[in-house]
Formats: structure tokens, sequence, C-alpha cells
């Protein structure tokens, strides 16, 4: 089998995102196990083409899966596999497994109810009238923290790790003010 590959790879160069395509030749068995396990779905190729495929009619092009479908949804503010392994390093403080994204996502959820069982827990300092602050995990959280500290919606540019730090300056600041 002949399948076209293509990756969107940034050029230092040129300063913008170009196309490099490559045909890559497969065994049909060996195409049929990369499809069952996935590998185009992953992020390493952007378009996947078959161009010959013995098994098929003679002239007829079959496609493969599009990358960018994926049948399973992101969870959202952990979109990609390196946003879950970085979530799950600060929820544990150990290095994420290697395993899929899907059980990486159950292995997020089992730790962050963990957490959430401690959070709850009064604390043991004395001041029953301070609410316990749930953590920011998501972009989704902590854009509904920035418009209940704010009393406008998050800026759409900002990145979790910026809105993160802007609410945990608010916060310390009205600490400080109270």
């Amino acid at each position: 089998m002949h399948v076209r590959v293509t990756q969107r790879v940034n050029d230092a160069t040129k300063k913008e995102y170009v196309d490099e395509t490559r045909v890559i030749k497969l065994v049909p068995a060996q195409y049929d196990r990369m499809v069952a396990n996935n590998y185009f779905d992953t992020q390493t190729y952007d378009k996947v083409e078959v161009l010959h495929d013995p098994r098929r009619a003679a002239g007829a092009k079959a496609e493969a899966p599009a990358t960018g479908n994926k049948p399973w949804e992101p969870v959202e503010g952990l979109p990609t596999l390196q946003d879950a392994q970085v979530r799950y390093q600060q929820l544990t403080g150990r290095k994420a497994p290697a395993v899929e994204y899907d059980i990486l996502i159950e292995f997020i959820r089992a730790a962050e109810a963990d957490s959430d069982e401690q959070t709850t827990e009064p604390e043991a300092s004395g001041e029953g009238d301070t609410p316990t602050r749930k953590a920011l995990r998501s972009t989704a959280d902590a854009q509904a923290r920035y418009k209940e500290l704010f009393g406008v919606d998050a800026p759409a540019d900002k990145s979790f790790t910026e809105l993160k730090t802007l609410i945990e300056a608010e916060e310390a600041l009205r600490s400080k003010q109270e």
C-alpha cells in the first residue's frame, strides 16, 4: 500500500507553518493494525490519504480516518495527551504513566476525586468562617472564577496559566484587604 501523510511543521526561517508531505509504503496487514490502534488519529499527521490499496478495485482511492475527527471528545481543559500528562503530574506529583488518553483521563478523574475529598475536609486552623476555594483544574474553571472575581468574561486570548496567575494575584490582594 502507498499512503500519503502530511504534517504541518513550523519553519523557523520563514516563521510560518508549512506542509511536509511524504509517501510511505506499508503492507496491508500493517496498515490495518495501524488503523485499529488509532495510529493515524494521533497528532502525528494532519492528513492521511491512501494512494494505492492492492485489495481494492484498480483506480479506487480509499481515505484513512481523518485526523482531528477523533472518536472521543476531549475533556474540557485537557484537549491533548500532553495537557493530560501535565495535569496528572500536578495532581499527583508523579510523572504520568505511558497509557492512552482515555485511560489517563480516568486516572486524572480519580486523582481529582481524591483531592476534592481532601479539600472539603474542615481546616484545622480554627478559621471556620473562610470558605475553601475549589482548585482551578481547567480553563472553564478559571474562566468561571475570573468572571466571579472581576464581573466580566475572561479574555479569550489568555491561556489557562495566565488566567490562573491573574486569579491568584487578585485573590491574594483581596485577602490582604480583608
